[in-house]
């Protein structure tokens, strides 16, 4: 009888065993047979077998819907523990705060560029890059004098 090592050189993994390698008498012989042995036959396990009962469980789907609760189902919130008092602590869903609720949010609001804090600038009239860049630069003189650039 042929060895898997004989297919396997080194640590290839090719591993092909036909038909043509096995002699079923040889593994036969090599295994004992019957009980107390270590070893059974197909006829051992068919009539050992053939003396049990089936254990598996199966039911009907009515009894089973009985049993266990079908895929898509719902439950009264009273039927979850806890769930009415959670909600109680949540707000709802459509509701308001005002600034003082919130958090840094007046201090942040108060940082923002508004129209009072920087001086108005007037559009651009420049003709060429020169004027551009000096509007321009009257524009950063503004932002830097309302802190709003460093």
């Amino acid at each position: 009888m042929s060895k898997a090592s004989d297919y396997i050189p080194g640590l290839g993994t090719d591993f092909k065993i036909t038909s043509n390698d096995i002699d079923v008498n040889e593994v036969a012989a090599a295994l004992p047979q019957g009980e107390g042995s270590g070893g059974v036959d197909k006829e051992y396990v068919d009539t050992a077998l053939a003396g049990k009962a089936n254990t598996g469980v199966s039911y009907t789907k009515a009894e089973s819907d009985g049993k266990y609760p079908v895929k898509a189902h719902t439950h009264a919130i009273a039927d979850v523990t806890n769930l009415q008092t959670t909600l109680d602590g949540k707000a709802a869903s459509s509701h308001t705060h005002t600034i003082a609720n919130v958090t840094n949010l007046q201090t942040t609001l108060d940082g923002k560029l508004t129209a009072t804090k920087a001086a108005t600038q007037a559009a651009s009239t420049a003709t060429d890059v020169a004027g551009l860049l000096a509007d321009f630069n009257a524009l950063l003189t503004k932002l830097k004098a309302a802190n709003i650039m460093s």
